[in-house]
């Protein structure tokens, strides 16, 4: 699911920000 892979993303790139 899209959500699992932005959680992923969030806790592996902090620097990445889902919210944009």
């Amino acid at each position: 699911p899209y959500e699992e892979e932005k959680k992923k993303s969030q806790e592996r790139d902090e620097d990445f920000d889902p919210d944009e």
